[in-house]
């Protein structure tokens, strides 16, 4: 997933951070630690030990009686496996942050989609000037790709009798079962090397990469 930038991270803490968060996040995220193991914890780094904070500091700073250095926060955050701003952040704005990680990495994930399907489309124009000069080419392709699609059959008719205790019912309700079923990835390739179809106009996923630019 990919992480927040500092530059967002500094922006929220300086629009909602605040050191006054530390003492409820610290409850919350020690969830069933308690303030000994969480202290016992922070002595037994060797690089934290310098900001260990004892058992009843951990409750001081729980119940807002006591302050906490940055040296300190680090150190928190570090024991408790988690980014400084959980402590610092409230839980709301620990949820936009994490939605934030989730969009971008969808947007990232969209971009990967994207080159993939210009990369495919690269390939079937090169197999159809394969077809062109060698016509075999697309009889060798259409007798794997029934291969596959009975092959496929199979193994739903395997997973219909299965759900249905051995009971095919009638073949016309199998056939429509088959229908709703998502071909394999190698049959829609065996069938837009052959079609001939614009991959950018009559393809299932040409709405999605319209206007995308090579």
């Amino acid at each position: 997933m990919a992480e927040p930038s500092w530059t967002e991270v500094a922006n929220l803490i300086a629009q909602v951070g605040d050191e006054h968060w530390i003492g409820a996040r610290l409850e919350s995220l020690r969830g069933s630690t308690s303030r000994e193991d969480l202290a016992d914890a922070m002595m037994a780094a060797p690089r934290l030990k310098r900001y260990a904070i004892g058992r009843t500091g951990i409750w001081k700073i729980e119940t807002g009686q006591r302050s906490v250095s940055v040296g300190e926060a680090i150190a928190l955050a570090s024991v408790l496996n988690v980014p400084i701003t959980d402590l610092l952040l409230p839980d709301d704005a620990i949820q936009e942050l994490d939605g934030w990680q989730h969009f971008a990495a969808a947007a990232e994930a969209l971009k990967d989609v994207l080159d993939a399907w210009r990369r495919y489309e690269d390939e079937i124009r090169f197999v159809r000037t394969r077809i062109a000069a060698r016509p075999a080419l697309a009889d060798r392709i259409n007798d794997y790709s029934r291969d596959a699609a009975t092959q496929r059959a199979d193994q739903h008719r395997a997973i219909w009798l299965n759900d249905h205790e051995g009971n095919l019912k009638s073949e016309s309700a199998f056939q429509a079962f088959l229908r709703r079923q998502e071909p394999t990835p190698a049959i829609i390739a065996a069938e837009d090397a052959v079609s001939g179809k614009d991959l950018r106009e009559d393809h299932w996923f040409a709405d999605r990469v319209k206007g995308t630019g090579k």
